[in-house]
C-alpha cells in the first residue's frame, strides 16, 4: 500500500533496483482514482484518502494559520528538534490546546479518535496522549479488570486515564510498547 501511494509522488531516484518517490501531494492524491486504491488492498481506507485530500485542498490547508502552524506548536517543534533535548525535559503545552488539535483532525473526513491521537502522539510528540485500538482495549480490560463490553466514547476515556494514572505523561509511550507486545503475542503485565 506504501509503495503504490509512494509511486504517485515524483521520481526522485533509483538505487540498486529500487526506484524512490516523495510522498505524493494533496492533488496527487485527491486525483487517484478509488479503483486503484481498491486494487491496492486500501479497502475501507480508499474512499477516506480521497476525501481526506479533498477536504484539505478545499479548506486551503496550506494557505490558511491553523492551530497545526501556531507559534505554541512551532515552539515545541523547535524545543524537539534541539540536540539539547532529552526526554526528561519538561515541556508545557495546555490541555486545551491538545484538545483543539484533536478536534481539528477529527474534522477530517477518516479521522476517528484514535487516528487524531496517533498524530497527536507521534506526529505532535504528545507523549502522554494515549491512542485506544482493539489491542490496548483488551489489554486495558485485562489488566485494569475493566467490566467493559465494548469499546465506545465512554470507555475509551476511561482507559485512557487509567493509562495516565499508571503511565502518566509517558502514557503514549507505554501504549506503543504494550501494542507491539500484543502483536507479538507477548503479555506486558504492569
Amino acid at each position: 500500500m506504501v509503495d503504490f501511494l509512494y509511486s504517485k509522488g515524483e521520481f526522485i531516484t533509483e538505487m540498486e533496483g529500487f526506484k524512490f518517490y516523495t510522498f505524493p501531494s494533496l492533488q496527487s492524491l485527491y486525483s487517484i482514482n478509488i479503483e486503484e486504491l481498491n486494487v491496492n488492498k486500501f479497502g475501507y481506507r480508499s474512499k477516506y484518502i480521497i476525501d481526506c485530500a479533498k477536504y484539505l485542498l478545499e479548506n486551503d490547508f496550506y494557505k490558511i494559520e491553523t492551530v497545526f502552524e501556531s507559534k505554541i506548536f512551532l515552539n515545541v517543534e523547535n524545543i524537539f528538534e534541539s540536540k539539547d533535548f532529552e526526554i526528561t525535559e519538561e515541556v508545557n503545552i495546555s490541555k486545551n490546546f491538545k484538545s483543539e488539535i484533536r478536534n481539528n483532525l477529527i474534522k477530517i473526513p477518516g479521522i476517528g479518535k484514535k487516528v487524531a491521537d496517533c498524530i497527536c502522539l507521534m506526529g505532535f510528540k504528545f507523549l502522554d496522549i494515549c491512542p485506544i485500538d482493539i489491542h490496548i482495549y483488551k489489554w486495558s480490560v485485562k489488566t485494569f479488570e475493566f467490566k467493559f463490553k465494548n469499546l465506545n466514547d465512554k470507555n475509551y476515556s476511561l482507559i485512557q486515564e487509567e493509562f495516565k494514572k499508571y503511565f502518566g505523561k509517558y502514557s503514549g509511550i507505554a501504549q506503543l510498547f504494550i501494542f507491539k507486545s500484543s502483536l507479538d503475542k507477548k503479555v506486558l503485565k504492569i
